[in-house]
């Protein structure tokens, strides 16, 4: 059998705009510990809905998470883990209160949510979890093409990876009534041909109207083994 590729040792980092408002933001990210690293690294321009590529900019240990917006520092969070293998650091409506512009939550998890995106690779076919970033969206599920994929996320939690279509489905997201929240039609890169593995992040507000609603936004995975960007 051939050997498998190491694993990633160091921070895989993607960020995520996930906050319902037509803010263009900048998020900058400053190595803390290890001290005397030098390492940061700044997405720029992102609005809401966008998803960085991967960035392996850092080592294991701490960070500062800085969000701009307009040239201006508006929210700043301390002491953010940068975990080995690939995060999500997520800008994000606080899970209590009304999501309004700007966010003050200072303390890690209100408006900054690392997320761990670490799976074990697969060697074909193709898997999928749902992340629920939806405020107000109470406990969703998901199916494709009619067949249940996930059932009962909460806000600011993912579902695990499951066997998922490799040919193009109608991904459904619904409340915990069954109600229909949002729909996207996705066709994967299934492995061996590519990574195979995806998130369908549910994001918005379902009292905004487009295009800060409710809506489904799938993404690739950075793999646990090997290289940090997708391939």
């Amino acid at each position: 059998a051939p050997t498998p590729p190491p694993a990633v040792r160091e921070p895989c980092i993607r960020f995520g705009h996930t906050y319902p408002t037509p803010e263009v933001v900048d998020c900058v990210i400053t190595q803390t510990s290890p001290a005397g690293t030098g390492r940061n690294h700044t997405f720029s321009g992102y609005s809401f809905s966008q998803f960085s590529n991967w960035t392996n900019a850092f080592e294991v240990g701490t960070g500062q998470v800085q969000i701009y917006s307009g040239g201006k520092l508006i929210l700043q969070v301390d002491e953010v883990a940068l975990t080995p293998g690939p995060l999500v650091i997520a800008l994000k409506c606080a899970p209590f209160g009304n999501c309004t512009w700007p966010p003050t939550g200072t303390q890690l998890g209100l408006n900054i949510e690392p997320i761990a995106a670490s799976f074990v690779p697969i060697t074909s076919g193709a898997a999928v979890r749902l992340f629920n970033l939806a405020p107000g969206a109470g406990e969703v599920s998901l199916s494709a093409s009619g067949a249940s994929l996930a059932t009962g996320v909460q806000y600011s939690l993912g579902s695990t990876w499951v066997p998922a279509p490799t040919t193009q489905s109608t991904y459904k997201a619904t409340d915990s009534g069954g109600t229909s929240l949002a729909t996207v039609d996705y066709t994967p890169t299934p492995a061996p041909q590519g990574l195979g593995v995806y998130t369908q992040w549910l994001i918005g507000d379902k009292s905004k109207a487009a295009p800060y609603n409710i809506q489904l936004v799938p993404k690739d995975d950075a793999p646990e083994e090997g290289r940090c960007s997708p391939v």
